[in-house]
């Protein structure tokens, strides 16, 4: 609707002449021209976002006009010249919009007013779809390959221009998409036309990566680790109340009790061990140079629970530690202690140590949880075999009038590392082997892929029959039966020879199994047998001595073993036995007895005939002779031993045992194996078996094997990397030990 109004103005009560309003009435009519002349075909419709010119008649020369214009909406909202340069607004539905045009004439004084009523329509859309997907066989591992697919949709009204699509990634090289169908290598992206893209892309591995943002060991892992040690909490708990009320029930006056002199940070403390030898209990009580309980220490051998108790002087309890050692299947711990961070606060801490990981509790003396926080244990690294990897893609383009459209999707693909894959073979030469014999053993190892293995360990596992004898290479220092082999990359391997003696007798198709174990860092493990068979044929003898090293003047027992391994019966069979002249002969049990006509060095025993798969033990006691006799700090004494019979002739065989004149030194393990985490306790004794001689600035050094130095009783001295070293100003005729943990 356009509206005409044409205002005069008051001229001192007279009426404008004939030609002023003929100008007036010609004014209206060209401004209704003018302001229907911009409009499309659809009279009053146009397109919001769209800018228009609306233009007003000129004055007649010799005259001038003022401009005034208006709008309800769009831009700019007020004009005031004879062209209004106006952008229509955008809008999500039809809109009217009111134009409005006032014209004055400065020489008649009319005024003119005119109003357009404009309906706006929407202006088209400019929008983009992405829609990003993956190809691949899973399971998806390390080293794969797959293919990432994208799809990217004009899903507007206008035609789209530089289209540009990236793919980042969380952790990893990124994505790089090929344009691979769609719109005919056109430019444009018309509204409703979709292009395809692709990339061909290969798992790398997460280990090259410092940041992985988002993996599978966090978030909902993390939830059930912490439920699972909430679990352990409480299972512990209830043994804690167990172990207390054991430990308070202990009776000492039924147990042993060893009293021992310790050092713990250089403070000189007294333990009193008692072990009841009935029930297996013990209790350790560690009291400080003031008398004052400073740590107790309980063993349950049923549940095999330890439960430590530590005090300050007023006998107060400052933690409590109750763990499984060793583990029956598990390796569980847990720790509180009172008054920490602050009084009226305890810290609970539960670890379990096959998995590595820990949950530390801070609650008050009403059981309220302050905070909780879990974290892995340094030490008990879990390599996680899953993997999240997680991309974002995102499509640009423009619009031909430079506007901006864009739209993302992400994709998260789950990989599989695989653990390395470790082998070992052990072969065993030769099989069967004699009584007495040597073993030669070939241990072949390789890391047959997955990935490279890190702190690769072999460890082996000897029957108690064989006796070590050497090795290329070399075991780790201080060990026979552990190499340290390091980093082993896909598909490298190695040899290990070893050679071990058999040293006890055995019945013949006794089999002695041997265990070969390797692991590495990475969790990956492998086991290998070598089952060899004791053949014998005719007689076998044997013999050993109740200590490896003795004094000057020392006791020392003989005990030779002497079996039929073949198949036949033997006759007169006679054992022959020829001591060292540095030792003196005391007497022998055996059955049959000793020949009377034995004498001097020379001793032997008639034991006629020999069923096969019959034998016998003869037993000689024999004392050292004195320091006189044994010149140099060290010697050795030699003992040689035969079995003949009328159906075979033997050979001399021949066993050492060293003798030591002043200083000697032993060490000892609490075990033979141990697993990763597992304490080791070695006693080293030490003594001067010369009585006149007096040792003076004695030290013992201990070279430590990979293991972790955890404490020692006494104190060493010296501490020097793997090096541990103890000084004494002088060391009479005495007998002494060290112990120390690792």
């Amino acid at each position: 609707m356009i509206k005409l109004l044409c205002l005069r103005a008051p001229s001192s009560g007279r009426s404008k002449s004939p030609e002023i309003a003929h100008m007036c009435t010609w004014l209206s009519l060209a401004i209704i021209l003018a302001l229907i002349l911009p409009v499309s075909a659809e009279p009053n419709q146009i397109i919001g976002g769209v800018s228009y010119t609306i233009s007003a008649p000129l004055a007649p020369e010799g005259q001038s006009y003022n401009y005034s214009w208006s709008a309800t909406g769009g831009t700019p909202l007020n004009a005031s010249q004879s062209s209004f340069q106006w952008t229509a607004p955008l809008v999500e539905n039809s809109t009217t919009v009111l134009i409005e045009l006032k014209i004055e004439s400065n020489v008649s004084g009319c005024i003119n007013e005119n109003q357009i009523e404009m309906l706006v329509l929407p202006a088209a859309k400019a929008e983009i779809r992405l829609k990003k997907d993956c190809r691949y066989s899973p399971p998806v591992r390390v080293g794969d390959t797959v293919v990432y697919t994208y799809n990217v949709t004009n899903t507007g009204g206008v035609t789209l221009y530089e289209i540009n699509l990236t793919d980042t990634h969380d952790w990893g090289p990124n994505c790089h998409p090929t344009r691979v169908g769609g719109g005919g290598g056109d430019e444009a992206l018309e509204p409703g036309q979709s292009w395809q893209y692709e990339c061909l892309y290969e798992i790398h591995d997460p280990a090259n990566y410092t940041i992985l943002r988002i993996m599978a060991s966090t978030g909902y892992r993390e939830q059930d680790m912490i439920e699972k040690l909430l679990r352990l909490r409480t299972r512990m708990e209830i043994n804690l109340e167990k172990m207390r009320r054991l430990q308070k029930e202990f009776d000492p006056h039924a147990a042993t009790l060893t009293i021992e002199s310790m050092q713990m940070a250089g403070i000189n403390y007294t333990s009193y061990y008692y072990v009841n030898e009935v029930t297996e209990e013990s209790l350790k009580r560690i009291i400080d140079p003031q008398g004052n309980l400073s740590v107790t220490y309980y063993r349950d051998p049923v549940s095999q629970l330890n439960l430590t108790t530590r005090y300050d002087p007023k006998g107060k309890i400052l933690s409590e530690e109750e763990y499984y050692y060793p583990h029956p299947g598990t390796n569980e711990y847990m720790k509180i202690e009172y008054d920490n961070p602050s009084v009226g606060l305890k810290t609970i801490t539960i670890t379990d140590y096959i998995t590595g990981d820990t949950l530390i509790i801070i609650e008050d003396y009403n059981g309220v949880i302050i905070s909780k926080e879990y974290k892995k244990t340094p030490g008990y690294i879990v390599y996680e075999e899953k993997y999240i990897l997680k991309n974002i893609a995102t499509v640009k383009a423009k619009t031909g009038a430079g506007q901006e459209v864009s739209d993302s999707d992400t994709y998260s693909l789950e990989i599989f590392k695989q653990n390395p894959i470790l082998s070992v073979f052990k072969d065993d030469e030769p099989d069967p082997v004699q009584f007495n014999g040597t073993i030669n053993y070939t241990i072949a190892y390789k890391n047959n892929g997955g990935q490279d293995a890190h702190e690769v360990m072999l460890k082996e596992t000897y029957n108690e029959s064989l006796e070590f004898i050497w090795a290329s290479p070399a075991p780790d220092p201080g060990t026979i039966d552990a190499w340290t082999i390091g980093d082993l990359d896909k598909e490298e391997s190695g040899k290990i020879a070893i050679q071990a003696r058999l040293k006890d007798i055995l019945t013949p198709g006794s089999i002695i199994t041997n265990r070969i174990d390797m692991w590495c860092k990475e969790g990956s493990h492998a086991v290998a047998w070598a089952n060899t068979t004791v053949t014998g044929e005719g007689l076998v003898i044997g013999k050993r001595a109740s200590s490896r090293i003795i004094f000057p003047g020392e006791h020392l027992n003989y005990t030779i073993d002497y079996r039929n391994n073949g198949s036949v019966k033997q006759t007169d069979v006679v054992i022959h036995d020829y001591l060292d002249e540095k030792v003196d002969f005391k007497y022998s049990l055996s059955d049959p007895l000793l020949i009377n006509e034995s004498s001097g060095r020379h001793h032997w025993w008639y034991v006629g005939d020999l069923l096969p798969g019959s034998g016998g033990t003869i037993e000689i006691f024999v004392k050292a002779k004195g320091k006189d006799t044994f010149k140099d700090n060290a010697g050795s004494v030699f003992n040689t031993y035969q079995i003949n019979s009328s159906q075979t002739e033997g050979t001399n065989k021949t066993l050492e045992t060293y003798v030591v004149h002043s200083l000697w030194i032993k060490k000892e393990a609490n075990a033979t194996a141990a697993a990763r985490g597992e304490n080791i306790t070695y006693t080293i004794k030490y003594g001067n078996s010369d009585t006149d001689f007096t040792a003076e600035n004695v030290s013992i050094t201990d070279m430590l094997p990979e293991v972790d130095f955890l404490g020692a009783t006494p104190h060493p001295n010296i501490i020097n990397g793997k090096n541990l070293t103890w000084e004494n100003s002088e060391k009479p005729h005495l007998i002494d030990n060290y112990k120390y943990y690792c």
